[in-house]
């Protein structure tokens, strides 16, 4: 695998510098190329992604509970709103369910505008079927979805201070490497801003196919107890022991 990776002409650098450390690091740049492997003509690595659902377990007592799955490939878009939907549920409905109730030390929801998939997680969580229980219960939860509008505007805001936050110039220059390879815009970026600020109560009662998606996916994964995957090994298609 590292042989059809890093090669010369796999190589894309990037880095945030002033004009000076330009200079210093182009000098020294020779040392990283000339570890690099030769390019190899006409070969390509080949990568199948497999639905295992795999078990994990281990000596511990809690466990890291995760659901995830793809809308993009059920043809659903990504938009601002989905952005607001992870601050509400992150910071409400799970936070409540699995850590005020259930006792885990935390969990939440991402979704990812780049590759079409979300996914829900729970860590140093002491449930693992009672977890997946409640991840099931998003869709219905989104679809009665109700809130004023200063509870609205509490969860735009919060979304907002993450999309909007200060940026050092190294996650300034790590932002701007992703816009570069994935394409995007600032008009890109203006508009998911202005479907977040425009994010109503409405709009988050019509993101609920994007967890039906995810979780008609099936596609489940647990590190955790024992005891706990053991008793719930029907859940998955493979168990394993991590020593």
């Amino acid at each position: 695998v590292a042989e059809h990776l890093f090669t010369k002409e796999n190589l894309t650098i990037s880095l945030t510098a002033s004009e000076d450390g330009k200079q210093a690091f182009e000098k020294e740049a020779e040392v990283i190329l000339s570890a690099l492997y030769p390019d190899v003509p006409g070969e390509q690595l080949h990568m199948a992604c497999e639905k295992k659902n795999e078990g994990f377990k281990t000596p511990g007592q809690v466990n890291y509970v995760i659901r995830s799955g793809s809308f993009k490939e059920q043809g659903i878009p990504f938009s601002g709103s989905l952005d607001v939907l992870q601050t509400l549920l992150g910071y409400g409905y799970l936070w409540n369910e699995i850590r005020v109730k259930g006792g885990a030390y935390g969990g939440g929801i991402a979704i990812s505008e780049l590759h079409g998939r979300a996914f829900t997680y729970s860590f140093r969580d002491p449930n693992l079927a009672e977890t997946n229980a409640i991840y099931n219960t998003l869709p219905d939860y989104v679809a009665n979805f109700d809130a004023e509008e200063r509870e609205m505007t509490k969860n735009i805001l919060g979304t907002m201070s993450n999309i909007d936050a200060p940026l050092s110039p190294r996650t300034e220059g790590s932002r701007s490497f992703v816009a570069y390879l994935t394409g995007k815009t600032e008009q890109d970026e203006q508009r998911r801003r202005d479907e977040i600020l425009a994010t109503t109560a409405e709009d988050i009662r019509k993101t609920g196919p994007v967890l039906t998606a995810m979780l008609s996916s099936g596609c489940i994964c647990t590190v955790g107890s024992a005891a706990k995957v053991e008793e719930c090994r029907d859940m998955f298609g493979e168990v394993k022991t991590l020593l």
